[in-house]
């Protein structure tokens, strides 16, 4: 008894989706390693312990978040400056030093292209 047509398409998805996801997970490890990288390169170095911070994590969903762990709090004032205030009154602007734009540009160009490079192997 041979089985349906449904049964063997079904099974043929299932083993493209299992392939297909462990591309995507591969290509999510090496690309957000890789702008993790990125950012250690072009962040901004004074004392050097905001550009070395720069880290990656997975969540439980398999995403992968690029994050700074030692100083979390830069971020923001460093990518966009901010109003510097001394003694109550307003002494200008610190400047922008933009560095997390063009590594996150960066990677979402490159997961795009890994994947579809890595998708049409299958």
């Amino acid at each position: 008894m041979s089985k349906s047509f449904e049964v063997e398409l079904n099974e043929v998805l299932d083993t493209y989706n299992e392939e297909f996801q462990q591309i995507v997970d591969s290509v999510v490890d090496n690309v957000s390693k890789e702008t993790a990288k990125k950012l250690k390169e072009t962040s901004p170095k004074k004392s050097g312990e905001y550009a070395s911070g720069w880290s990656v994590k997975k969540n439980k969903e398999g995403d992968a978040v690029v994050y700074n762990r030692k100083k979390p709090q830069l971020t923001h004032l460093l990518e966009y400056g901010h109003v510097l205030i001394a003694f109550g009154e307003n002494r200008g602007r610190v400047p922008a030093y933009p560095h997390i734009k063009d590594a996150a540009d960066w990677g979402i160009e490159e997961f795009e292209r890994e994947i579809r490079k890595k998708s049409n192997a299958l």
